[in-house]
């Protein structure tokens, strides 16, 4: 009963917070009528698979010290990442998208060479650098790739490790 209580309370303090969000959540159209076609095809850069997992690192990583906030921001940060990626990350061409797509689930499923390999294919067809030979070019970008992955990788293999 007491935490009823509490969490009744904290509804009642934070409820210009909530209708905030609400508002937020509204405007981004997820309460439109969804069909099962809809549900269930990939809208986003990420898979659902990758959603969950990258919410629970958030989840993780952020530690409230309000045990009610704790309880329920894993589902809130699964929440969010839903929606940013299905409502905004939709918007990316297809032709951009699902090369990224791909290469972002082959990192995130711990393929990193595979990745890095498609990423760098993928950005060499479609930037030209003007007075740049192509295999520079390469050279190049696989440059960038393999820092940026390399960044992601250390993080990743970080919080398995924690």
């Amino acid at each position: 009963m007491i935490v009823i209580k509490k969490i009744l309370l904290w509804l009642w303090r934070n409820q210009k917070y909530i209708i905030l969000a609400y508002n937020f959540i509204k405007q981004l159209g997820v309460f439109k009528k969804f069909n099962s076609k809809a549900m269930s095809e990939e809208k986003g850069l990420l898979l659902k698979k990758h959603q969950n997992w990258l919410a629970k690192i958030a989840d993780e990583a952020y530690k409230a010290k309000n045990p009610i906030i704790e309880a329920v921001d894993g589902v809130a940060f699964k929440i969010i990442i839903g929606l940013v990626d299905d409502n905004l990350a939709d918007k990316i061409p297809d032709k951009i998208k699902l090369p990224l797509r791909e290469s972002i689930g082959l990192a995130m499923d711990g393929n990193y060479e595979e990745s890095e390999t498609k990423l760098t294919e993928f950005i060499n067809n479609q930037v030209d650098i003007p007075g740049v030979d192509e295999e520079s070019e390469q050279y190049l970008f696989k440059g960038l790739v393999h820092l940026v992955t390399g960044l992601i990788k250390k993080l990743i293999e970080k919080k398995k490790s924690e």
